[in-house]
């Protein structure tokens, strides 16, 4: 992802601390597209990139099951989060989406501008 316009500057910790970042896998590349595009439609995330094809192991409903899944991980602010994950679970099919979310401690004060910017509510 290129951002222009922004200046060039190191780590800030100060900004960082309102962006997080989230990791879901999807049941195809297709339904990954296509929600990851809904969501910075709808203003929920600034940015998601879809990680490609990735293998997963899991135990569920007491069955050991192997399947492709196409992995993303969003970018949004920390204020945005729970209204991103209810969101998402809403799009998602899969009946338990493994949504998971985390704070960032350090960025590029123009990149955190440039999220905060893309991303509505909170």
């Amino acid at each position: 992802m290129i951002v222009t316009g922004a200046a060039k500057t190191g780590p800030a910790k100060t900004g960082a601390a309102k962006l997080a970042m989230a990791y879901c896998p999807f049941g195809s590349g297709e339904e990954a597209a296509r929600i990851s595009r809904q969501l910075v439609e709808e203003n929920h995330v600034a940015c998601a990139n879809m990680l490609g094809e990735t293998q997963s192991i899991y135990r569920w409903q007491g069955e050991i099951a192997q399947d492709t899944e196409t992995a993303v991980l969003f970018k949004l602010r920390a204020n945005a989060v729970d209204r991103f994950m209810e969101r998402l679970a809403a799009l998602h099919s899969y009946d338990e989406p493994a949504i998971m979310c985390w704070n960032i401690d350090a960025a590029p004060e123009g990149f955190a501008r440039w999220v905060d910017g893309q991303v509505h509510g909170g």
